[in-house]
């Protein structure tokens, strides 16, 4: 599978080129035959917002993808990840959110190995959780998402057919339960134009290392789920406030020093360089590649 990667900020990625074109194609295809209806919802926290959401079976189109993800973050599986959720979404713009998976949505599945003492939770429902790594793949070039309390500098990322943007919402292991108010961020949707996207999100006690084509050191036990349902796609946002949203909007990401940049094309002595080797581009156009805080370098 043919991968291109750029770091846009510390701790947010985005991969093009990651979704096998036989799995976009499979996609579209059922969103062209399926009779499934729309779903209508007046207001979604506020916002009028249409949807329409198809649950696919893991096969041998989709089953590389997962794997790639899985790998990618040396994820150790509690179970096999069979079912995956597509929804086309019309509507405004999200207000800034940090994403919420709620526990009791995802009953009769193993994620009981989770400390719940390191995981940050909604203050009205300890069950809803902060996700470690939130995953989103996009299945056309429409809209996009927007980290607001990064940089000015920083801008949009756009949504591109078979573009991957996945981010940490934690900060260092260390300061868990704490998430990291640098992962409020919010979804760019038009009203006349359905943006196809695809969430996950990775449970974990701590956040696994990001080695695209690489071994990484030690796999970290986890669970990976797909946000929604077919009647209901954004089982993902928290619910917060005016004053939570206000109180994000004004956290700066403190100074960090510069660090070296390694390069993913050398893998490390003594192994020869996988296939699947995630290989560095340059981000398109309308993203900026440079960490937070440092000067602005090409990636």
């Amino acid at each position: 599978m043919a991968m291109k990667a750029s770091q846009v900020l510390p701790h947010v990625w985005v991969v093009d080129e990651a979704v096998p074109q036989s799995m976009l194609d499979h996609v579209d295809q059922a969103f062209a035959a399926d009779s499934r209806g729309k779903t209508t919802k007046d207001e979604y926290h506020g916002r009028p917002l249409t949807s329409r959401s198809i649950e696919f079976e893991m096969d041998e189109t989709s089953r590389p993808f997962f794997e790639m993800i899985a790998h990618c973050w040396g994820l150790n599986l509690e179970e096999p990840f069979e079912k995956f959720m597509v929804s086309d979404i019309w509507g405004a713009g999200q207000s800034a959110h940090v994403d919420h998976i709620n526990l009791d949505d995802l009953d009769g599945r193993n994620w009981n190995f989770l400390d719940m003492a390191l995981q940050s939770s909604e203050t009205r429902n300890p069950r809803k959780v902060v996700p470690t790594v939130t995953v989103v793949v996009y299945f056309n070039s429409v809209g996009g998402i927007c980290f607001p309390n990064a940089p000015e500098e920083v801008g949009t990322i756009a949504a591109e057919r078979g573009r991957v943007v996945m981010f940490e919402n934690y900060l260092k292991d260390c300061q868990r339960p704490s998430h990291n108010p640098a992962a409020a961020h919010y979804g760019l949707y038009f009203q006349d134009k359905p943006k196809r996207i695809l969430v996950m999100g990775i449970l974990a006690n701590q956040t696994p290392q990001f080695s695209p084509g690489l071994q990484p050191k030690a796999l970290t036990r986890s669970f990976l789920y797909c946000a929604g349902t077919e009647s209901d796609p954004l089982r993902h946002e928290q619910e917060d406030s005016r004053d939570s949203v206000m109180e994000q909007l004004k956290w700066k990401p403190p100074p960090v020093e510069k660090e070296p940049l390694e390069d993913p094309k050398e893998p490390p002595v003594g192994q020869t360089k996988p296939d699947s080797l995630v290989e560095e581009a340059q981000a398109p156009k309308c993203c900026c590649c440079w960490p937070w805080g440092t000067a602005r370098e090409s990636l």
